[in-house]
């Protein structure tokens, strides 16, 4: 048997003097061992438990019990002459007229010896027992308690006893557990801090494949059509057609950094070109005066020559000399 205490202050309740009617059925227990439970005692009263005391300025003398019944059925205890004493060979407290304890809920008894006055001895600790004509049915030892203090089971019909200055006479020992309240989600705020802000802003932002500046534009606007930045290259893009699927890839950028080799490598090509194109023509020239080349091939050297020399600046002519040959 554990034994713990509780502590809280409060008003409370009160039963009736005598036990209520229980609606439904009744039947007479057969006399078992835990067919009912002492489930609360308080054996010291210093305020008014008793309801017809309520409103009356003396102290309440009434001590009392509560019995829990965790069966299915009503029962009749006045019929079986159900008691109370404080061991073997005392007197006994008889349930008074009408006693009877609904299915699952409580009954309280204020027990008294003839016209002697309460059951319990005024300190110390004592035995209650609960008996159903002869048959011990419930039994506790109580410890030592102060006024308006009670030994109570934890849950009802448990074995652990707890002490506690709040009784709940004729009530569950158990307090209701409160429904929790809903909590609200807050929602995001839609304000941008000043750290959001700073963040968002210098950022480049893609549109289109063209990138825009936003560092200027004011929080939360979008930047004009007219005031966006056009690349200065247009970046290549190459199309691969694999089985009827065409993937376009992403665009280059141009690398600056080759421009010097490029115009070098542009320049010796352009040379060797012209140098071609010259000795060329110093070759046609040759053969003309030989007599040995033909009218065809002739032709077809200055139409090669005349579409290869196209906007290149024209040779000195050569008759002087032929002349002085």
């Amino acid at each position: 048997m554990t034994i713990s205490s509780v502590s809280s202050a409060g008003n409370h309740g009160c039963a009736p003097a005598t036990p209520p009617p229980v609606a439904g059925t009744l039947v007479q227990p057969t006399a078992a061992p835990h067919l009912l439970f002492i489930n609360e005692v308080l054996p010291h009263p210093s305020s008014h438990w008793n309801c017809s005391e309520q409103g009356t300025s003396e102290a309440s003398k009434d001590a009392w019990v509560e019995l829990y019944n965790p069966q299915s059925q009503a029962f009749d205890l006045y019929t079986v002459h159900s008691s109370f004493d404080t061991g073997p060979n005392t007197t006994r407290a008889y349930f008074p007229v009408g006693a009877a304890i609904p299915a699952h809920g409580f009954l309280v008894i204020f027990p008294t010896v003839s016209l002697s006055g309460p059951l319990f001895p005024a300190d110390g600790s004592f035995t209650l027992r609960l008996l159903i004509g002869d048959t011990l049915v419930d039994q506790v030892t109580l410890i030592p308690l102060v006024s308006d203090t009670s030994y109570s089971r934890m849950p009802d019909g448990g074995s652990t006893w707890v002490v506690t200055d709040t009784p709940t006479i004729d009530a569950s020992n158990v307090p209701p557990t409160p429904t929790p309240k809903p909590t609200r989600t807050p929602k995001p705020s839609s304000v941008k801090t000043d750290s959001q802000k700073s963040s968002t802003q210098g950022k480049t932002g893609i549109l289109d494949g063209a990138t825009t500046d936003t560092s200027n534009q004011p929080a939360g606007t979008q930047p004009a059509w007219n005031a966006l930045s056009v690349p200065a290259t247009t970046p290549s893009v190459s199309e691969t057609t694999t089985q009827g699927n065409t993937s376009n890839s992403a665009p280059q950028g141009t690398n600056t950094g080759d421009l010097p080799r490029k115009v070098l490598l542009t320049s010796l090509a352009a040379a060797l070109l012209l140098g071609l194109l010259w000795s060329s023509r110093f070759l046609t020239r040759a053969q003309k005066l030989s007599g040995k080349p033909t009218e065809a091939s002739l032709t077809q050297g200055n139409d090669e020559f005349s579409e290869e020399t196209v906007n290149m600046p024209i040779m000195p002519d050569d008759h002087s000399l032929t002349d002085r040959k």
